[in-house]
């Protein structure tokens, strides 16, 4: 277990770099080496995004391939995503991209490449007007290990429309569902602007149409337990040509859970990742939840490390820490609660008088 005093530095090196004091937090980070312990690497990434936020890439790289591994700690993914994203936000993704190779050839820097590095270079490429460099970089992607996501196709799509090239961002909207990645209402409203922009309105108002039309039949079917089962739903998606997608799976996810529906709800969080999908915050909060309400707190335990493994930290962490803690205390597991407690501090949740009055 983390000392309370490491717990509160991690806490107040967060909230510096949240309100932009870098030098606070730089000083707190000084001082807290200095007294020996050593830090979680959230904390690293939070000063290294912190300088990205600065515009200050250049102490980002010293941080990153200098300062960190003197310091015995090795950059992760998030460091040097970060990383990526700063270079890309000060209009320089084609270093972005060099650093982003030199990841993937032969495991450059111990540190592999995930869909996240690839989609902050897409986006930084299409925002500074080099559509090419973009589109190519996508239809590298596989080739190189990493399926378009969601995003990807919705980055993508959006970058063609802005450029005006229709007939390709068409092309790959039919990829990502031939994939079985719906699109949401990202790459719809894309093509919208794209259509209106070149004055054909009816294209635009059909394809939202279609959308809408499948996406409401999918909700009305879940809401109502006298329907059809929600694999039905997924079904008849399929059918009209879309793909179910992370959003179509969080919305099923979240009523399921809700209506005490929550061994349906693992059935299709399990079949969502085995699709290749990756569950965003809502599938996993509205499932942890729910496994909360029945008492699965081995799954609990299991489906937060996973959440917290792939970065993904839920909108009200502390109602978040509290309601589990809350749970688990009821059915007097004190323990898991002290556990889960700690771990949701080493992520940087900030307890409040009800986290401790729980305990």
């Amino acid at each position: 277990m983390m000392a309370a005093n490491a717990c509160a530095f991690d806490i107040l090196i967060r909230c510096f770099c949240t309100v932009g004091r870098l030098d606070l937090a730089f000083a707190a980070f000084g001082l807290f080496l200095r007294t020996g312990w050593r830090v979680q690497n959230v904390v690293l990434n939070q000063l290294i995004k912190g300088l990205c936020d600065g515009l200050r890439t250049g102490d980002t790289m010293d941080m990153v391939f200098r300062r960190m591994p003197e310091l015995g700690y090795t950059p992760d993914v998030f460091s040097y995503n970060a990383l990526i994203k700063g270079l890309c936000t000060e209009k320089k993704s084609q270093e972005a991209l060099e650093l982003l190779l030199h990841m993937t050839a032969d495991g450059g820097y111990n540190c592999s490449p995930d869909v996240v590095s690839y989609n902050i270079v897409i986006d930084g490429f299409f925002k500074e007007g080099d559509v090419d460099k973009a589109y190519f970089l996508f239809h590298e992607m596989p080739g190189r290990g990493f399926p378009p996501d969601l995003v990807t196709y919705s980055s993508v799509i959006d970058g063609l429309c802005k450029a005006q090239a229709m007939d390709k961002a068409e092309a790959v909207l039919q990829q990502m569902l031939d994939k079985g990645v719906m699109p949401n209402t990202r790459p719809y409203n894309s093509l919208i602007h794209g259509y209106c922009s070149l004055g054909q309105l009816a294209e635009a108002i059909g394809r939202c149409a279609e959308a809408r039309s499948i996406s409401d039949s999918m909700v009305r079917r879940v809401k109502n337990p006298t329907l059809p089962p929600t694999a039905a739903c997924f079904m008849e998606m399929r059918q009209n040509g879309l793909r179910p997608n992370v959003v179509s799976y969080s919305t099923v996810i979240d009523i399921l859970c809700k209506t005490g529906r929550v061994e349906d709800a693992v059935y299709h969080f399990n079949q969502m990742v085995s699709e290749g999908l990756s569950p965003n915050i809502v599938c996993f909060t509205s499932l942890i939840h729910g496994l909360c309400t029945i008492g699965e707190w081995k799954k609990v335990g299991e489906l937060t490390f996973e959440m917290i493994n792939r970065g993904i930290h839920p909108n009200a962490d502390r109602i978040f820490m509290n309601t589990i803690m809350d749970n688990q205390c009821k059915e007097g597991r004190v323990v898991e609660a002290q556990d889960f407690f700690d771990l949701a501090i080493r992520t940087g949740v900030k307890p409040d008088v009800i986290s401790y009055n729980i305990l």
